[in-house]
């Protein structure tokens, strides 16, 4: 869920809440293997580098713009493809949160394509101060399908900065790459899409493994990003059962010593979506090695996986 997003800054100010199990007693439907899912419902994604708005954006049933916070809708398992005036992106799966990064499938800010994005983006900005958001003016319409922007080549600045100056006029600069980074940067960070401050010393990190697919329709890979963070990818769900939340375990024995880690999963479909996991103050890799798609009330595995030392 998107809470609290700021235009003005370009970031979350709720950040993710972690459950204690205290707080997830709820008295509902048994975890049934035969409960019937959750109709598809629309989603929202934000588009950010800053808050992007007045980008376009086409999936399989849906078009429009990014609002001024950055807000675009999908229905579970688009694809979406944005687009710069006429310019379009390549294609992505829609998400909460897409960025230079997700468009290119970059791992970190340092991606020539990803970096590249981020300068032109940033370039373009109305009022070239992207702490308020990036907004376009009008005369990004002007920009057509057949503009040649080639990123992460040697031919990117000339393309680009020709580009800028056409849009924002003969004396506009294309913004440089340190300056676009940081700031990309800056803003993973505030929305806990990456961390300032984690290293990358556990035997873990870099691992990954698949969920085993036991009901609900889970499937999914776990990777292991850094001594903080989990990603899961290519994750599927059918949303049902109560009270579902990735669970820690060790062994994969997920009855005492384990703990609740990200968001709350049922209600909703998943379908091939990502979602990021951060492990909780307090905790480290050290104190699990597996993770399940766990109902609590009912205590029921619908899927896990096994990223420990065999």
């Amino acid at each position: 869920m998107l809470q609290n997003f700021s235009a003005k800054s370009g970031v979350l100010h709720a950040p993710i809440k972690l459950f204690t199990l205290g707080a997830l007693a709820l008295t509902m439907a048994a975890c049934s293997t035969d409960e019937g899912a959750p109709a598809p419902s629309l989603s929202t994604g934000v588009f950010l580098d800053s808050a992007v708005s007045g980008l376009g954006y086409v999936t399989d049933t849906l078009s429009g713009q990014t609002d001024q916070d950055g807000v675009f809708e999908f229905n579970a398992g688009e694809s979406v493809v944005f687009s710069i005036g006429g310019f379009a992106l390549p294609a992505v799966q829609a998400s909460a949160f897409v960025t230079p990064l997700s468009i290119f499938g970059a791992a970190d800010v340092e991606n020539p394509q990803a970096r590249d994005l981020a300068r032109l983006l940033q370039s373009l900005d109305e009022d070239s101060d992207v702490s308020d958001g990036i907004s376009f003016p009008p005369a990004v319409q002007s920009i057509t399908s057949d503009t040649q922007i080639d990123f992460g080549t040697d031919r990117f600045d000339a393309q680009a900065t020709a580009v800028v100056q056409q849009v924002m006029g003969d004396q506009a600069q294309l913004v440089d790459a340190d300056t676009a980074t940081a700031h990309l940067t800056q803003t993973l960070i505030a929305n806990n899409l990456i961390s300032d401050d984690c290293t990358s010393d556990h035997p873990f990190v870099g691992r990954t493994a698949e969920l085993s697919t036991r009901s609900h329709g889970v499937t999914g890979t776990i990777t292991i990003l850094n001594d903080c963070t989990i990603a899961v990818s290519q994750f599927n769900y059918d949303g049902g059962g109560p009270a579902v939340y990735f669970y820690t375990g060790v062994g994969q024995n997920y009855a005492s010593n384990s703990f609740p880690i990200g968001p709350r999963l049922n209600g909703r479909q998943w379908v091939n979506d990502s979602l990021l996991l951060p492990i909780p103050e307090g905790m480290s890799l050290d104190d699990f090695d597996s993770l399940s798609v766990w109902c609590f009330d009912f205590n029921a595995n619908f899927g896990d996986a096994f990223f420990g030392d065999s």
